[in-house]
């Protein structure tokens, strides 16, 4: 007998995995663990028009272009989720959104801002769009 014969699953994990409720309970925690994008982003959009000497009509069109972002790449997300498993692809989408936080946070110019912003969306827009029809 080898190893892999004799070796048996856990039956409390594999279970758990695959609980409708746990499933939904962790697309919840993904989805708050990204919502910094939208919830914080008019704390820091006045300190950073002053701090960079941009515009605010500038920096507040940053969430357009996110929105717009997030919500084109839901279009292809559905059928990726089903292409490819969709706890690999869900981890790198939550690289991307957090690289995409990070160089945010490191712009000197609405362009750049504008960009960083925009790339790091296509997490958001994949996460959300693969959590909603998990759950």
């Amino acid at each position: 007998m080898t190893i892999a014969e004799n070796a048996r699953p856990m039956p409390q994990l594999s279970g758990l995995l695959h609980n409708r409720w746990f499933q939904a309970i962790v697309a919840l925690l993904v989805m708050l663990m990204i919502s910094p994008y939208e919830y914080t982003f008019t704390l820091f959009e006045e300190p950073y028009a002053k701090a960079n000497h941009v515009g605010l009509t500038a920096v507040a069109f940053t969430f357009t272009i996110y929105v717009v972002v997030a919500s084109l790449f839901m279009i292809p997300s559905g059928r990726w989720s089903d292409r490819w498993q969709p706890r690999w692809f869900t981890t790198a989408a939550g690289v991307v959104t957090g690289a995409g936080w990070l160089v945010s946070a490191h712009t000197h110019s609405a362009v750049a801002l504008w960009i960083a912003y925009g790339l790091g969306a296509l997490g958001p827009g994949y996460i959300y769009c693969n959590c909603v029809n998990n759950a």
